[in-house]
């Protein structure tokens, strides 16, 4: 499974414009993705970290439908500890942080992301917009998230939930100190139009994305012997 590691981390109200989160790539082809919500949203929200890889916007939700939701890709972050900054502009605010390695990604294929967040008010059940998978094998990241903690996730049809120190339960990481919940989930799948899903306990309001990433093909062991013949 392409994901390596995952790192929840959270800082309460008016603490600071920034928040640092701490994690350590081990593979070789590893691309790093980060989702931070700035629920007291500055006039931009960046990301930056101290390795090798550049860091890319993939959707900042704010610009678009008012969600102070972003979402931040790296490739090829290097190997060692990565100390990655979401940075809310001097704005103090509270965050939550997922910040997910992913390993075997064709990095020259551009990640896959709809067209806009999905918002829903009172619902149990959530849905993302959709993608469309041509590749044979995709790597796809749920997320959703709430602001008050009122409710957990469970997991859509053919989904896991993040299992990692921080998420408990498994794909939920609480902001304790603010009581909002960032929900992860991953899946590997083939050519199909793919919504990320989950359902809650109770109704609440979500603010649903999903990013599709195309997997390395795989050697099929076969080889092809050619040979010249001079006379």
């Amino acid at each position: 499974m392409p994901l390596v590691q995952a790192v929840p981390s959270w800082a309460p109200n008016n603490a600071s414009p920034t928040h640092l989160t701490t994690i350590s790539p081990t593979q070789p082809t590893s691309v790093l993705l980060v989702r931070a919500i700035f629920w007291n949203p500055g006039s931009s929200r960046t990301v930056f970290s101290n390795g090798t890889g550049t860091w890319t916007l993939l959707y900042d939700s704010l610009s678009y439908d008012g969600i102070p939701v972003a979402y931040f890709i790296c490739l090829n972050p290097g190997g060692g500890t990565t100390q990655i900054t979401a940075d809310n502009n001097g704005t103090n605010s509270h965050l939550t942080v997922d910040v997910l390695e992913v390993s075997n990604i064709d990095t020259a294929v551009a990640p896959l992301i709809p067209a806009n967040h999905n918002a829903q008010s009172l619902v149990t059940a959530w849905t993302s917009s959709s993608i469309t998978l041509v590749a044979p094998s995709t790597f796809v990241i749920g997320f959703t998230a709430v602001g008050a903690n009122v409710a957990t996730s469970v997991q859509g049809a053919g989904f896991t939930p993040v299992s990692a120190a921080g998420y408990s339960p498994v794909g939920n990481n609480i902001n304790t100190a603010e009581g909002d919940v960032s929900f992860v989930e991953y899946g590997t799948f083939g050519p199909a139009t793919l919504a990320a899903t989950g359902t809650f306990s109770g109704a609440v309001n979500t603010y649903s994305f999903v990013i599709g990433l195309q997997e390395l093909a795989a050697n099929d062991g076969t080889y092809q012997l050619t040979s010249d013949l001079y006379f």
